[in-house]
């Protein structure tokens, strides 16, 4: 189990936005240890990652810079992906994509998966 197993966890099962894992999701951005109580009333300075598109796009362009992102919002769920590609515009095989309750969510998910595999090695 990585480091971001729990982010993708707690984002598989979000239903809308969550400040909770906005929060979470930060702490381990930046490297510190997520505890709930940590942020508890100081969480005006994190952004709304969960409720907004623009904010989770604008950290999969500060996590991996370079990388293509979209999403594809339907009528009972979103998907939402990552991919490493060149500058020819050829994949080049490192793509993820998720399912999650809205566009932000889905987008997340694919990062972290990404993440993950990046951490690992495996990108």
């Amino acid at each position: 189990m990585g480091k971001y197993a729990e982010i993708i966890d707690r984002l598989e099962k979000a239903t809308g936005p969550d400040r909770n894992i906005d929060v979470f999701a930060w702490t381990l951005i930046i490297g510190i240890k997520p505890r709930h109580t940590f942020f508890a009333g100081r969480d005006e300075h994190v952004e709304k990652i969960t409720a907004s598109i623009d904010a989770s796009v604008a950290l999969v362009e500060k996590m991996l810079p370079g990388w293509a992102h979209g999403y594809d919002k339907g009528q009972k769920t979103c998907i939402g992906f990552v991919d490493r590609h060149d500058f020819n515009d050829r994949i080049t095989g490192a793509r993820f994509t998720a399912t999650g309750a809205s566009a932000p969510i889905a987008i997340l998910i694919a990062l972290f998966k990404a993440l993950e595999a990046k951490e690992s090695g495996d990108v």
